[in-house]
């Protein structure tokens, strides 16, 4: 009888994943980076609020009625999260930090509305909390997905925890963050449990890959996680018509109206207008390689950043964001057309960055283990590595083809991303890190487990020849010993004498 059972394994991986992030909770306030005020202003407009008098955002650099530069999904989960705490304002130790930011740029209507609203009826403290839940649930997940893979319970509590229970990038730099990586990441590894499954592959394949496509509606940047697990659950059922339309159809339909519902409010028809602003970040050092009208504007703010470039042209020009994202995407592919020795050199940057060892995106100021325990940090920074490149090499060793899932999304992810971005690659990795780190574990499990087998095969070998050589001897010794006339027994036969 196994010591750890099934449901005794998962509670244990819920407690491990929940301790840490309690005494988090404790300790700590919710962080509102730049891009967090961006998904608050969407998060608004789908609760029917009308629209803000400015027309850009100085925080987020973006325009204040959106232009389908954020899509809806962490937006409405915001609203969700809001909703259940019943439209309480945030607490006064969690407003010390954003009231430093916003209160001190005076004659910014935006800031000014951000502040007021956090005041009122945005509860960014339950927010955190909310996350906190969430990476809480996706150990649990995490642990059900290695079950699958392996079925061990005992490697399966291991993985789950090293790979996000108590996964340190998550606890302390993502979940308390009022951004998408917690709730993409946690929607990334239901998807691939339900990939997982074996019984009904038509309803639990149609729901993962909804789901995936679901994801890319929180982040846009999930849609490269999304398309390995769909083509994987597409080639499973390629022999089945019925399975294989049950699959492919859902997140066409789930994409399709995420489309639509940017062109039908804001005229753009596309997943997200944002995304030509994040290319001008493999310009960065090279301004005056863009071209016109893009290289004239560079030109006159030789300081400031390619990724902020669209904001200066459109606030300064008072010219609309979708109209100024023409000239982006121009740009853009004009670079990469103009300059392909410099793009490849960027992209090649950015995946190594986005490759980079899972622990080191964990702040200094932070990392409070790190600062007392130096070295034990860097066995664990090793061990990070080793199940990273461990589960890398899964896509090359005779593993199932669903452990492959987890290598699959993360160096398309990073492939993808590095194509589109050269900034944040390592934020990029965050929500699909822990999947390349269980697959790690279930190649070093399946390792551990052949050598096993290899040795129990030696020894029953060894065995095998010791009967052998001992049936042997005693065939050997009966042979020798012979019975005489006389009753006497020799080893040898008597000398005749002539």
């Amino acid at each position: 009888m196994p010591i750890l059972t099934l449901r005794g394994g998962l509670v244990l991986v819920l407690v491990l994943a929940a301790l840490p992030r309690v005494a988090w909770y404790r300790r700590h306030q919710p962080v509102l980076p730049p891009d967090a005020y961006s998904y608050l202003t969407v998060a608004r407009e789908w609760r029917g609020e009308p629209a803000p008098d400015y027309e850009w955002d100085d925080r987020t650099q973006l325009p204040a009625g959106n232009d389908a530069a954020r899509t809806p999904g962490y937006p409405l989960f915001l609203d969700l999260v809001f909703a259940l705490r019943g439209h309480s304002p945030t607490d006064q130790a969690a407003l010390e930090g954003p009231r430093q930011v916003l209160a001190d740029h005076e004659g910014s209507a935006a800031r000014a509305n951000h502040l007021r609203r956090l005041q009122t009826d945005e509860n960014v403290r339950a927010v955190q909390a909310a996350q906190h839940v969430l990476a809480v649930i996706a150990a649990g997940f995490a642990f059900l997905i290695l079950v699958q893979w392996t079925g061990s319970v005992a490697v399966s509590v291991a993985g789950s925890v090293a790979a996000v229970g108590w996964n340190p990038v998550w606890i302390v730099t993502f979940e308390p963050s009022v951004m998408t990586e917690t709730l993409a990441g946690v929607l990334i590894l239901i998807s691939v449990w339900l990939a997982g499954m074996s019984s009904k592959p038509a309803l639990y394949g149609g729901l993962a890959a909804a789901l995936g496509a679901a994801n890319v509606a929180v982040r846009p940047a999930a849609l490269f996680a999304a398309a390995p697990v769909t083509a994987y659950l597409l080639w499973r059922e390629r022999h089945h018509l019925y399975a294989a339309l049950s699959i492919a159809i859902p997140p066409v339909l789930v994409i399709a109206a995420l489309v639509a519902n940017n062109g039908v409010r804001y005229g753009y028809w596309g997943i997200a207008s944002i995304t030509g602003l994040t290319f001008l970040s493999h310009t960065h050092g090279h301004p005056g390689s863009l071209r016109d009208p893009l290289r004239s504007e560079a030109a006159q703010r030789p300081y400031t950043p390619a990724t902020e470039l669209h904001y200066r042209v459109a606030s300064d020009n008072h010219r609309r964001f979708l109209d100024v994202k023409r000239d982006v995407d121009a740009a853009a592919l004009g670079y990469v057309i103009d300059h392909p020795g410099w793009y490849m050199n960027s992209v090649g940057e950015a995946f190594l960055e986005f490759c980079s060892p899972p622990l080191r995106h964990v702040p200094g100021d932070l990392n409070v283990f790190r600062q007392r325990f130096p070295r034990l940090w860097q066995v664990l920074s090793a061990l990070g590595v080793l199940l990273l490149v461990a589960g890398t090499f899964a896509l090359f060793v005779p593993v199932p083809a669903v452990v492959k899932l987890g290598p699959a999304v993360f160096l398309l992810s990073g492939i993808g991303t590095a194509l589109m971005a050269h900034t944040e690659n390592r934020r990029f990795a965050a929500p699909v890190m822990p999947l390349v780190l269980m697959s790690g574990a279930a190649v070093l499990h399946r390792r551990k487990r052949r050598q096993r087998r290899e040795q129990r095969r030696q020894r029953r070998e060894q065995h095998r020849q010791r009967r052998e050589q001992h049936r042997q001897r005693r065939e050997q010794h009966r042979q020798r010993r012979r019975v005489y006339p006389g009753g006497q027994c020799r080893l040898r036969p008597p000398i005749r004498c002539r």
